[in-house]
């Protein structure tokens, strides 16, 4: 089980040894991306077809549906050529249903529709390309109808159909083979907070959850959120604030306990009293909310874990201002309040870091990149 599944690597791999795999995640976006990794080795007929039919014309919806997240960014003409095209995808997919601005259901959706949902998302991404902010991770909103990017269907079925067989050139499975999967997979919509498994049911967790670098994964993905029907109107307040490591602050935040371990404490408390702005109010409320997730977390991936069975967890340290955040000890100091024993730890230098995105952060880092650790607990 990946309780933090992301993009799919363990549900994957667990399928294509032969092994029946778990995956959870919030983030529909990441559900979606999740099952597109399962799409068996017959896809490319699919998605030849798809292509061909693309090339031959669509259908034409003449306006865009009413309250459709993409018109934050999009021209009403412009999303009606994308549910156009979302429509077609649909029906090449199985799912030949209107679209009325029905969400589509992840949980249930065949890999090859989420593969071509996927193309979709990456062909959106890179059409929205001029919205993007200095932060990467921000898409900015047009402060006027005007200004909303106006992409004729040609624009946009020509960006699908090359980020469609980009993805079918590049895609070989698991291990170098199409993925024909031996084991199953079983991917949904669900929190590592309150975990749909009976308790001690999982032979093996392995995962890597969030790291406390305030990403906001809501924000990151807003526009393939939009695809899915989920905008500022229709659910993504509540899914912002519920995923672990959000930037927003909960009115009232958790409170900081002994049980979260002397780590964890330790920096809480040195950031408190850190002279800087908003260390003692926002910052500080923030990561307290990160903590507390963490920490709940932890003692959910405890309880549906097999007595003697193992949880490999994937972490990295970051820091706040000149502050080390020391995720592994804390992880392995929260483990071990909830009965996970630490057996094995590998650490490895990671440049590859959110921090060395910030020219700011060299303020107070003299160094670049951060420690990555591999943590190997064990059920007592």
């Amino acid at each position: 089980m990946d309780p933090w599944n992301g993009s799919g690597i363990t549900t994957t791999a667990a399928g294509a040894l032969g092994y029946s795999g778990i995956g959870y995640d919030l983030n529909p976006v990441m559900v979606v991306v999740a099952r597109a990794g399962l799409v068996a080795s017959g896809a490319a007929e699919h998605t030849e077809q798809l292509t061909r039919v693309l090339r031959q014309g669509s259908l034409d919806l003449r306006q865009a549906p009413s309250g459709d997240p993409l018109l934050q960014w999009l021209s009403p003409k412009s999303v009606a050529a994308v549910r156009s095209l979302e429509q077609q995808l649909r029906a090449a997919g199985g799912d030949p249903s209107p679209l009325a601005l029905r969400k589509p259901n992840v949980e249930s959706m065949d890999s090859l529709l989420a593969f071509f949902y996927v193309a979709l998302f990456r062909s959106l991404r890179s059409l929205l390309a001029p919205l993007y902010a200095t932060n990467p991770t921000w898409l900015k909103k047009p402060k006027s109808d005007s200004e909303r990017l106006n992409l004729s269907r040609k624009e946009i079925v020509t960006a699908f159909l090359r980020e469609l067989a980009f993805m079918s050139s590049t895609f070989d499975g698991f291990g170098g083979r199409p993925f024909d999967p031996t084991g199953s997979a079983r991917i949904a919509v669900g929190s590592s907070l309150s975990l749909p498994e009976a308790s001690a049911s999982v032979d093996l967790i392995l995962t890597s959850p969030p790291y406390c670098t305030r990403i906001d994964y809501a924000v990151a993905t807003s526009a393939e959120l939009g695809v899915l029907g989920i905008g500022e109107e229709s659910g993504f307040g509540s899914l912002r604030s519920a995923l672990m490591g959000t930037s927003t602050v909960l009115d009232t935040p958790p409170q900081q306990t002994e049980a979260w371990g002397t780590t964890c404490n330790t920096f809480l408390d040195a950031m408190r009293r850190h002279p800087s702005k908003a260390s003692e109010t926002y910052y500080y409320k923030n990561h307290l909310q990160y903590f507390h997730d963490l920490f709940e977390s932890v003692r959910e991936l405890a309880r549906v874990l097999r007595p003697a069975a193992r949880c490999i967890v994937v972490a990295q340290g970051s820091y706040y201002k000149a502050l080390h955040n020391d995720l592994q000890n804390i992880l392995v100091e929260m483990s071990e309040y909830n009965g996970l024993v630490l057996e094995d730890r590998v650490d490895f230098h990671s440049r590859r870091t959110m921090a060395g995105r910030n020219r700011e952060a060299r303020k107070y880092r003299q160094h670049d990149g951060a420690t990555e650790s591999v943590l190997c607990f064990r059920e007592e």
